[in-house]
Order: C-alpha cells, then sequence, then structure tokens
C-alpha cells in the first residue's frame, strides 16, 4: 500500500530534480544572456580602478570570444573579423578612454 507521505515525497524528489537539471542545463537563451551580462561587467570601469583590476576585467573579456568573430558595425567603421586578442585590445584602449562608467 502507498502511503500520501511517499507519494508527497516521491512529487517533492521530482520536482527537485527537475530545478537541478534546468539550473545545471541552461538553455542556449540563457546562455547567451550570461555571456552578455559577463562582457557588461568587464567593459565597465570603476571610479578609481586600480590597473591590476582593469588587466584582470581586460584578460576576461578575451574567454567570451571564441576563434574568429565578425562585427558589423557600419556607422563607426568596425566592421570585419576579429580575434579574441583583437577584441580585448580594442576594449582595453576604449576603456582608457573614460575616467569612469557612467
Amino acid at each position: 500500500m502507498v502511503r500520501p507521505k511517499h507519494i508527497i515525497l516521491g512529487g517533492l524528489v521530482m520536482v527537485i530534480g527537475i530545478g537541478v537539471v534546468l539550473h545545471l542545463f541552461p538553455s542556449e537563451e540563457k546562455k547567451i544572456k550570461k555571456q552578455f551580462r559577463l562582457l557588461a561587467e568587464w567593459v565597465s570601469k570603476e571610479a578609481g580602478e586600480n590597473p591590476i583590476t582593469m588587466a584582470y576585467k581586460i584578460k576576461k573579456i578575451e574567454t567570451l570570444f571564441d576563434g574568429t568573430c565578425e562585427f558589423g558595425i557600419p556607422l563607426y567603421s568596425f566592421s570585419g573579423n576579429y580575434t579574441p586578442e583583437e577584441i580585448t585590445g580594442y576594449a582595453a584602449r576604449g576603456r582608457l578612454s573614460f575616467r569612469n562608467s557612467m
């Protein structure tokens, strides 16, 4: 005989299992949103940021890109294929133009 306690416990285990699977294996959309969130965090510049923190953030930007990436920003004449190292260089030069984030 199956007790109601066992049914509730089984249901709870299933809900927890589904939650764990969804957390450990996120959708492609969630993965991309996470990449953009990290990019925004590492591109931003804090007031009084020291050079070591800046170098750390710049190095982390490189990890977000794999192989050659194609950019198309015609307004700024920034279209073409770029390696992660080139992207990191542009990000570093861009960050140096600002004292801190807006």
